[in-house]
């Protein structure tokens, strides 16, 4: 998840990073020097923040939430819903969020590829790999046709005998 928060923490007045799972469980934290109780707590207020927001706001048939910023005496948060996560960022006194915003999407395009990756490589790359053959087909061998042995239809849909049928 490196490659997906790596590039936020890089921004200018950016405090943490964080991934977090729907349920409110820390998926990953950019920020190594952040202590792991304080990453869990602004994991679970983020997705408490976006399920409370969200059930405010659906009624109104506004749908539900995208973004939402968070400003506070001391910092900020902006929280971006991205796929099956959300992405937490927490900023420093005096940092714009609005200049997060292209930021903050690219991160989410980046997650949206990682989920759209495939877990392991295809299996006629690792047999290539292996230096193995891989059959061409699925069932190696002739295939015989649905139709063959299948009985003609007259024009009512009732199947002709065998001695009726019309060569």
């Amino acid at each position: 998840m490196n490659e997906v928060l790596g590039p936020l923490t890089r921004e200018p007045g950016v405090r943490h990073a964080l991934l977090v799972a729907p349920d409110g469980v820390l998926i990953a934290a950019a920020q190594p020097e952040a202590d792991e109780s304080t990453a869990s707590s602004v994991a679970a207020l983020a997705a408490g923040w976006m399920q409370d927001i969200g059930r405010v706001v659906d009624p109104l048939a506004w749908g539900a939430p995208h973004r939402c910023v968070m400003r506070a005496q001391r910092g900020g948060l902006i929280l971006l819903v991205a796929r099956e996560a959300t992405l937490a960022v927490v900023l420093e006194r005096g940092a714009a969020p609005e200049e997060l915003r292209l930021p903050m999407e690219a991160a989410a395009a980046r997650l949206a590829r990682h989920f759209d990756r495939p877990a392991t490589a295809p299996r006629r790359d690792a047999l290539a790999l292996a230096g193995t053959e891989q059959p061409r087909e699925s069932f190696p061998g002739p295939c015989p046709s649905p139709l063959e042995g299948a009985g003609q239809l007259d024009r009512t849909g009732a199947s002709l005998p065998e001695s009726s049928r019309k060569s």
